[in-house]
């Protein structure tokens, strides 16, 4: 059975695309830095905390129409811009976020009608799963279990209708301002409301905490205080 491959939504088998999952087994570099010290045996290595990103490549093949099809999905990889979502049938409790930025060489075979190539991803080093991109919903304080090997940085959001303060996995964050929710991104450092439609509405201002939580692996527990009425959590687990 051909396996697929989705690149920001996109099923490229509507370009008669076939691919293979051989290049998608490999996992990032940390990030360290290495000194040698005069007088001292061995290396003093510094950790700096992170991954690389990863090169992700997908040997692909095209027999069906391949000059119009080889045409169409060149013009639709040309159109990608920044990192978009990837999902394969190898791995289909996963995703990653990669940039595509070419090139496409095929070797063609006897009369233009089949070609091969290789697709080439620079890819964020997670392996994001599916199932941390569910929100888990807490009425009452309780706990998230993280049970992958990495910290993850969810997205926390909080309901209420007053101030309060509410602890994720040890830390905790001092909402100073709620009117009905005020969103916590881990990731990227930032508080701010959104509803609906409308642009997100910063709330850095309404809350003060010495860092943003984290889920470490294991048990988080989860609670809160003051007028805080519910905390729904995207965990967003990943993996190498």
């Amino acid at each position: 059975m051909f396996k697929k491959l989705y690149i920001d939504g996109t099923d490229l088998s509507e370009f008669g695309v076939v691919i293979s999952g051989e290049g998608t087994y490999n996992s990032a570099q940390r990030d360290v830095e290495v000194f040698s010290v005069e007088g001292r045996n061995g290396d003093l290595v510094v950790d700096k905390g992170r991954y690389h990103n990863v090169t992700v490549k997908y040997p692909i093949s095209i027999a069906r129409k391949f000059p119009e099809n080889a045409a169409a999905l060149r013009a639709f990889l040309g159109s990608l811009r920044g990192y978009k979502r990837i999902e394969d049938d190898y791995h289909p409790d996963y995703y990653r976020l990669g940039y595509f930025t070419g090139p496409v060489e095929y070797a063609v075979g006897h009369l233009s009608r089949f070609g091969e190539a290789t697709l080439k991803f620079n890819c964020k080093p997670q392996r994001f799963l599916i199932d941390g991109e569910t929100a888990v919903s807490f009425q009452e304080p309780s706990h998230l279990i993280n049970h992958t090997n990495e910290i993850a940085l969810p997205l926390i959001t909080v309901y209420g209708t007053g101030p309060g303060e509410v602890t994720v996995g040890g830390v905790t964050v001092d909402i100073l301002a709620l009117e009905d929710q005020i969103a916590l991104d881990c990731e990227i450092q930032s508080a701010y409301r959104k509803m609906g439609d409308a642009p997100p509405e910063n709330k850095n201002g309404a809350v003060a905490a010495p860092t943003f939580p984290s889920l470490n692996p294991g048990i988080n527990a989860i609670s809160w205080t003051g007028e805080i009425t519910k905390v729904e959590i995207i965990p967003r687990w990943w993996t190498l």
